[in-house]
């Protein structure tokens, strides 16, 4: 994986709590895709203390993204994958109870994304002196 980075600038337009929302002016860098598009909105945790109306930088490593993306969609999908496997073949049951155990699998997943999502790493965001 390249060390390239995907920065876009925008202006914080609402802060509650520990979160802000930023209205990225820029076009971005359009290599990553998160950021390209014209002007959009998105929401994201800081440890920084904002205002409204405040030009910043949104900077995240390249790649960041689609690795969280990958993890977030694949668990659940290799979790119920491996349920309809594991009782439909191991334990030869029903196909009725293998699909019920297949969105059975889908809580324990959740609960492994949910812990994860806790240490996902955050887009850095930075104050622009303008």
């Amino acid at each position: 994986m390249s060390n390239d980075a995907c920065e876009a600038a925008g202006i914080i337009t609402a802060v509650n709590g520990c979160f802000i929302t930023v209205r990225l002016s820029s076009d971005g860098c359009a290599s990553c895709g998160c950021c390209a598009g014209g002007v959009r909105e998105i929401r994201l945790k800081t440890a920084h203390v904002f205002s409204v109306g405040e030009k910043v930088s949104v900077h995240q490593d390249e790649g960041t993204a689609l690795k969280y993306a990958a993890i977030f969609y694949g668990i659940p999908v290799v979790f119920m994958t491996a349920a309809a496997f594991i009782s439909g073949v191991l334990f030869n049951l029903s196909e009725i109870k293998t699909a019920f155990s297949a969105l059975a699998a889908i809580f324990p997943a959740w609960l492994i994304v949910k812990k994860l999502s806790v240490r996902a790493r955050y887009p850095e965001i930075t104050r622009l002196n303008l």
